[in-house]
């Protein structure tokens, strides 16, 4: 058997990774996290379901919004579908 001997290189590198990997799982936090603020910041005016973009111009201007300005993003409650988010800020 090889036994390894921890020396400080090993134990920086291991640091090392250890932080790049708390900086990773920090900034999938925050990725996820920014979905809300949309909803939050009442940027959206959340109106049906979509799958692209298109699909939201003519909801958002049958409610009463540009339908150039308009996003189609996931669920901000966490369902399974896209809706539209018209745009009104």
């Amino acid at each position: 058997m090889h036994n390894k001997e921890f020396t400080s290189e090993t134990m920086a590198s291991r640091c090392s990774t250890m932080i790049l990997a708390l900086l990773l799982a920090c900034l999938v936090m925050t990725a996820q996290s920014t979905k809300y603020s949309l909803h939050q910041d009442r940027v959206c005016d959340f109106r049906g379901t979509c799958k692209t973009k298109a699909d939201c111009a003519g909801i958002c201007e049958a409610a009463g919004h540009s339908p150039t300005r308009v996003l189609c993003v996931p669920d901000p409650n966490g369902g399974s579908s896209s809706i539209c988010c018209c745009l009104v800020a």
